[in-house]
Formats: C-alpha cells, sequence, structure tokens
C-alpha cells in the first residue's frame, strides 16, 4: 500500500475518533448545562448574581470549547499535510520499489520478445532460403525463391548473403 494512503488512513482514523468523543462529552455536557439551568430556574432560593454567573460560566465554556475544536481540526490538517507531503517525498517507498521493478520487468519482456522474434524470423528466412540485407530493416520470407531453387535455381538467383555464400 502506498505511504500516502496509510498516512491519510491513519489520520482519518484519528480525527474520527477525536470527533466521535468530542461530539460525546459536547452532548453530555449540554445535557449537564440544560439540567443545571432547570434546576436555577425553579430554584427560589438561588440568588440572581448566581444565576448571571452560571449564565456566564456556561458561554465561556462555549467559547473554549468551540476555539479547542477549531484548534485540533486546524493541527489534524497540518499534521495531514506533513505527513502526506512526507510519504510523497520518500524516494523509495515501496510503492516505487515496486513501480520500478514492474517498470524493470516490463522492459525486460520487451525485449526478451523483440529479441525472439528477430530469431524465428532468421530461422524462418534460413529454413525457407531467404535473405536480409543488412540495409533493409523489414522480415521478409521469400517463398517463390524457396520453390524455384528446389527446381534447380543456381545461386546467382538467391539475393543477398546467402546467394554469396551458394556461389563459393
Amino acid at each position: 500500500m502506498h505511504p500516502k494512503t496509510i498516512a491519510r488512513q491513519v489520520i482519518d482514523f484519528n480525527k474520527a475518533a477525536f470527533d466521535s468523543s468530542f461530539d460525546a462529552i459536547n452532548l453530555w455536557e449540554s445535557h449537564a448545562e440544560r439540567m443545571v439551568q432547570l434546576f436555577v430556574e425553579k430554584a427560589t432560593f438561588f440568588p440572581e448574581d448566581g444565576k448571571k454567573a452560571l449564565t456566564d460560566w456556561f458561554a465561556t465554556y462555549k467559547k473554549g470549547i468551540e476555539d479547542y475544536k477549531a484548534a485540533v481540526d486546524n493541527n489534524f490538517h497540518n499534521v495531514e499535510d506533513y505527513f502526506i507531503k512526507s510519504a510523497e517525498n520518500m524516494e523509495y517507498s515501496i510503492y516505487n520499489i515496486i513501480e520500478k521493478t514492474d517498470n524493470q520487468f516490463s522492459e525486460a519482456a520487451r525485449k526478451i520478445r523483440n529479441v525472439s522474434v528477430a530469431v524465428v524470423d532468421k530461422s524462418i528466412k534460413s529454413m525457407a532460403g531467404a535473405s536480409l540485407l543488412e540495409s533493409e530493416k523489414e522480415v521478409f520470407v521469400n517463398k517463390d525463391k524457396a520453390t524455384k531453387r528446389k527446381k534447380g535455381l543456381s545461386a546467382a538467383d538467391i539475393p543477398g548473403k546467402m546467394g554469396k555464400k551458394l556461389k563459393k
């Protein structure tokens, strides 16, 4: 697996775990706040200054929790950027090694295929009596010359190196 994908999955998992925990704690706190507010509203003995202090305290807590959540989200983003960039800059990650190896094997297979085709073509030509001039880059089998040769052609009738060898 690519390091970039692994880093992203680890960060996403930790962010999801944090978000779930944060939401659960925030939900618990909001229920507790409502219970305290209901109690304070019903309690006749609770002074107005106390009620105002609790309201300010809840507002400060909410502001602090929002700032904390924003800071954590920002830091998750920074960590993600750092690890993703680090994974991209890894010169010898397993993904790069696999990709390079695959490219080398593909290149080797292509070279083997080309050499095999050349060897087979050469064999077919020698069996059929065809020749391949060095200046030409095309492969052909001269079936007409091969069949005529069997009927008694001389070496002069066969073009190229093959004819020269037969003349000697």
